[in-house]
């Protein structure tokens, strides 16, 4: 059996770069690592794990099913964020989508309980960092493997199969959950009250609670100005900004954003006060608190990328919590994953008044936008850029570049992108990894000439691409799976 993720034969995978020069990650021991797209079956009977994208994975795992093996006996596949392991921790999703066809959920999860006791964790997006925190614990997964339920902002994937999904919650010895209300946005099914109604009656209950950091971001609004961006490009409204583009007073970002006026002290104070009062509250239902550690370490370093997007610290410390319910303690704990692709501002004048000791100035608007982090004004106008794009384009004074880029969430950026005018000629060189059929949307110098066809090259697929530059300053195309791609345009405005 496998279920116990310590040994295999094979690694399968698209990112053999990553797993060669050791035999031993996290754990987890193999004798050899195969490119997916060399991979052939060995004579000998060997064990496989998979750490492929899902469109390799699926095809490598046919042919292993074709080829008479089965799943855990011969192959399992392995969880992974950029080959950073996650040991004994399954996603609940991963398993629905890639077991065998002849394999129920039910029995999928099965396997992959193995001899061990089952833990399953519920709630929203912090639960991705905290199964890995689980999974970093020696002491938890001698006894316990992990299985990840979709997160709650994922109904379809717990809806669409809701009566084997509910099956399933009958098989945990332990379930970590957050509270989740009956009116929801999402379903009633989804809720704490309606799920418990399906657990084994001896399965333990350890509930926690969303570590709620908003007093940073009294900001924070829906995105949605003149347009509402795409989730994946940018999540948050920031009601400050917004004002600036209502006010028609983009010549004064700095002076107004940068003002320790911004916020009055009274403001602030009684903000922190309704947040930590908002978070106790909700404290109430959980079995773990952790109202204590962010009111101790608020001020000592930041503790938040945006309200509901704790720093790891922060779930360290609720892991913890959980393990020690458990017996278990642990003096450090750690996650492979970060929820830091989105950050908000903090303003000065909430630094000042929440008299902190930590200096922050520059954030991260999207880390697949943005790989390094702006300062508040660059930050603003990537903001106005995607909320209100013909203000910007009407408004900016800096004519030679316009500052956002997007692509659809299926491609990962790379740092070495550049768009650039050298006075006559715009030029375009990009480099990202696709893994699957992706819009490409460049936003072009204002120099450029709405209405004009210019020609890009993908290097990756020897294409040409003629398209068009519409009136905002932007074009955009649709490009396949390419792996590695790069794309090269060099025209006159």
């Amino acid at each position: 059996m496998m279920s116990n993720m310590t040994e295999a034969t094979v690694i399968i995978t698209d990112n053999k770069t990553v797993w060669e020069g050791s035999n031993n990650r996290n754990g987890i021991k193999y004798d050899e690592v195969v490119d997916c797209e060399s991979f052939s079956l060995s004579e000998k009977r060997c064990y496989y794990i998979l750490d492929l994208n899902e469109e390799n994975e699926r095809k490598i795992i046919d042919l292993l099913i074709e080829s008479g093996l089965s799943f855990d006996d011969d192959f399992i596949t392995i969880w992974a964020n950029k080959s950073k392991l996650s040991r004994n921790n399954f996603s609940y999703i991963l398993l629905k989508n890639n077991k065998p066809s002849s394999m129920s959920v039910l029995e999928a999860i099965k396997v992959v309980k193995g001899k061990k006791k089952l833990c399953f964790v519920y709630g929203n997006c912090q639960i991705t960092v905290i199964t890995r925190m689980l999974s970093s614990s020696d002491n938890f997964v001698k006894d316990y493997n992990i299985v990840q339920l979709p997160e709650v902002f994922k109904p379809d994937d717990i809806l669409n199969d809701y009566e084997e999904f509910t099956k399933s919650l009958a098989l945990p010895d332990l379930y970590v959950h957050q509270y989740v209300n009956v009116d929801n946005k999402f379903s009633k099914q989804l809720s704490t009250k309606v799920l418990f109604n399906y657990l084994n009656k001896n399965s333990k209950k350890i509930c926690f609670p969303n570590s709620y950091v908003g007093f940073y971001y009294p900001q924070f609004c829906s995105p949605c100005l003149d347009v509402r961006p795409p989730s994946e490009i940018l999540p948050y409204g920031d009601s400050n900004i917004h004002e600036i583009v209502k006010k028609d007073q983009f010549d004064d970002i700095k002076k107004i954003l940068y003002s320790e006026d911004l916020y009055s002290e009274k403001f602030i104070k009684n903000f922190f006060e309704k947040s930590i009062d908002e978070l106790k509250s909700r404290e109430k239902r959980c079995d773990i608190i952790i109202s204590d550690y962010i009111i101790d370490n608020y001020q000592k370093k930041c503790l938040g990328y945006s309200p509901n997007h704790p720093i790891n610290d922060v779930l360290e410390e609720v892991t913890k919590r959980i393990l020690k319910m458990m017996g278990i303690e642990e003096d450090h704990l750690n996650s492979s994953l970060a929820l830091d692709q989105y950050e908000m501002i903090i303003y000065p004048s909430v630094l000042k008044h929440l008299n902190v000791s930590f200096v922050k100035d520059r954030f991260n608007i999207n880390n697949k936008i943005t790989p390094k982090p702006l300062d508040i004004v660059d930050y603003c106008k990537y903001h106005i850029y995607y909320t209100s794009p013909l203000f910007f384009y009407n408004q900016t004074q800096n004519h030679d570049l316009s500052p956002g880029f997007s692509v659809s969430r299926n491609a990962d950026l790379l740092e070495n992108k550049s768009l650039y005018f050298d006075g006559t000629t715009v030029c375009i060189n990009l480099s990202f990894r696709t893994h699957s059929a992706t819009k490409i949307r460049m936003h072009l110098p204002r120099k450029c000439t709405p209405g004009r066809v210019i020609p890009i090259t993908c290097v990756a697929s020897s294409k040409n691409y003629y398209v068009k530059i519409m009136p905002d300053g932007f074009f955009e195309f649709e490009i396949g799976k390419e792996n590695w791609a790069v794309i090269n345009a060099s025209f006159m405005p």
